[in-house]
């Protein structure tokens, strides 16, 4: 395994995440435990997101609401640093002072 992650996105948080579950494994290694593995880091990050929806959103039922309980590559991952906040002003919504036109965003 690299023992610096110099780019620290998502994308090789996912795949460190992945290849310290299947290195860890012990005895002999088939692809039903490399699967059990990668399933298990999948759930380890969604339940950290789902915990980040109860840190970030003041309110319990919507926070509930927001929780994604669906497998990590079903969707799209989108990544992002620190905290978004998305405005509606007229024309389109605004996010850290750059606009989006109705219907994108």
């Amino acid at each position: 395994l690299v023992e610096e992650d110099l780019v620290m996105d998502g994308w090789t948080e996912l795949a460190r995440r992945i290849l310290h579950r299947i290195a860890s494994l012990e005895g002999p290694v088939d692809l039903p435990r490399i699967m059990d593995a990668v399933e298990d880091a999948d759930f380890e990050k969604m339940e950290q997101i789902r915990a980040r929806c109860d840190e970030v959103v003041e309110d319990p039922e919507t926070a509930q609401k927001l929780k994604a309980w669906y497998r990590q590559l079903c969707k799209r991952p989108c990544f992002q640093i620190g905290r978004a906040s998305w405005r509606e002003r007229g024309e389109g919504w605004v996010l850290g002072g750059s606009r989006s036109r109705k219907g994108n965003g």
